[in-house]
């Protein structure tokens, strides 16, 4: 509909993916990659909590921006959020205070395994995928255009 989307990605890493080049085709589209790849096996945790938290900061700045009308985000994407607040790399209470006052027009989709209860309790809408049987499990490696 050429509503402004604003798309935060906290896991993947600076490999490339075919959602950043489909992005590249949609001006109103803003995408950040504020990840280091799967940093649950990290090798430098307190960077990788600055690259978390370098991407919740850009998530606020989207929100107070459609606050102020310098930008009219229609929709904020944060993916795989979940991850880095299960695992202690964003504040929860942060993102929860972020969602409970955020712009009443604003849309804010939190996307990830092992969404913490709070961040439900707040949430308008909570969905869960399972998978019931995946490629990886018979020895298939993740695909470019599939998985990537």
């Amino acid at each position: 509909y050429g509503y402004k989307v604003g798309i935060i990605q906290f896991i993947k890493g600076a490999w490339k993916t075919g959602e950043q080049e489909a992005f590249k085709k949609f001006p109103e589209i803003d995408h950040i990659i504020s990840g280091d790849g799967f940093t649950w096996d990290t090798q430098d945790k307190e960077k990788d909590i600055e690259s978390a938290m370098n991407g919740w900061r850009k998530a606020v700045e989207m929100i107070e921006q459609t606050r102020s009308g310098e930008k009219d985000y229609h929709l904020i994407v944060l993916d795989e959020l979940n991850i880095a607040l299960s695992i202690g790399y964003v504040p929860v209470e942060e993102v929860v205070n972020a969602i409970k006052n955020k712009p009443e027009k604003l849309n804010i989709i939190i996307t990830g395994r092992n969404a913490p209860k709070e961040i439900m309790d707040v949430a308008d809408t909570v969905s869960e995928m399972l998978p019931l049987k995946h490629a990886f499990e018979g020895g298939i490696q993740a695909q470019k255009g599939i998985e990537f």
